[in-house]
């Protein structure tokens, strides 16, 4: 995945009619490194649980490992996710 790239997830599981907050949190490897997490979008899922959306990982997102999370409630679910630099827009500094 590039930054600037979509990417595409399916919800299911939830209650219905909930909000799911979907982030990309970046992986932490020592206590002090943690960094909030990026609000991508807010998806309200369907009468059986579930949605489709796709989401843009933001243009400035720095390479490394993220964590896409999909959270309702006390509901958590999530995937790995490697980002390269390099997406459209995107500039080396």
């Amino acid at each position: 995945m590039r930054a600037g790239d979509t990417v595409t997830v399916e919800l299911s599981g939830y209650l219905p009619g909930s909000v799911v907050q979907l982030q990309l949190e970046q992986w932490a490897f020592f206590p002090w490194g943690h960094k909030r997490p990026v609000q991508l979008a807010a998806v309200t899922v369907d009468d059986q649980g579930a949605a489709t959306v796709e989401v843009l990982v933001p243009r400035r997102t720095h390479l490394g490992l993220y964590t896409l999370a999909a959270v309702s409630g006390e509901l958590r679910a999530g995937e790995p996710l490697f980002v390269f630099p390099g997406g459209r827009g995107h500039r080396w500094r």
